[in-house]
């Protein structure tokens, strides 16, 4: 049996099939394995799916350090519940935190951080409390965090203030007689929160509206039902736009 001689050229033609092939296949696996995430919030992908979501954190003690968000950015949680309510309010150690998170992302689903959703020091008992307040969400937010959920969610009043305070004055949807009046954040923690996001701050300008009022905004927010006022009033809470999600406490 005579075998066929490959010299010169036709080595050459071949390494470089066998070389393209193997990249070939390297270049579809490569795509086919690295996720490619619909949305920034990962909470609010699945939800949008209809799927149930999970978190870690909360009163578990979340740490607001640097190397702690850095621990915490491969977590199997949808979103990490972080907590300001009974630990200390200290907006440094969250900004911290979220800066650890984007240093070592992405995250095993592809998105720059897990989202975050921060219980703040403030008790949603009524309108006035809530307005007089709403600089502590300010705050947060600015952090980049994804997330606020408001604890002692008592009347629709205190909830529908809480929304307005979140939001861009930018916005139109929800805004009317009868329903939400006009956005009152200020923008200028647009700049620090969108390099979080990883967006320019134009973007984030854009994005960081409440979900599913905006189906396009990023902003979860939930409510904290705690006690027999609130479930009074659970029905008229619930109306609210803007609240994307809520839990008893």
């Amino acid at each position: 049996m005579k075998h066929a001689k490959i010299t010169g050229a036709g080595k050459a033609a071949l390494v470089c099939v066998a070389t393209c092939a193997s990249l070939f296949v390297y270049s579809v696996t490569g795509v086919a394995q690295t996720p490619k995430p619909k949305r920034i919030n990962r909470a609010i992908e699945l939800l949008e799916q209809g799927q149930p979501i999970y978190y870690t954190g909360s009163h578990s003690g979340t740490v607001g350090t640097f190397e702690q968000g850095k621990q915490d950015a491969q977590t199997w949680a949808d979103y990490i519940s972080y907590d300001m309510e009974a630990a200390p309010y200290d907006v440094a150690g969250l900004s911290a935190y979220m800066q650890g998170l984007a240093a070592a992302g992405p995250t095993r689903t592809g998105h720059r951080t897990p989202a975050v959703i921060v219980n703040v020091a403030v008790r949603g008992t009524d309108e006035a409390t809530v307005r007089a307040n709403s600089w502590m969400f300010e705050q947060v937010l600015a952090t980049g965090v994804h997330g606020i959920l408001l604890c002692h969610a008592t009347t629709a009043g205190a909830v529908k203030a809480f929304v307005e305070a979140v939001r861009y004055p930018n916005r139109e949807q929800g805004v009317g007689p009868g329903r939400l009046q006009d956005g009152r954040r200020g923008a200028h923690g647009a700049a620090t929160a969108s390099k979080i996001w990883g967006i320019s701050d134009q973007e984030y300008l854009q994005k960081a509206d409440v979900w599913p009022l905006n189906p396009n905004g990023e902003i979860l927010l939930g409510v904290k039902i705690e006690d027999k006022f609130a479930f009074s009033n659970v029905d008229e809470i619930v109306k609210v736009p803007g609240i994307g999600f809520g839990e008893g406490g």
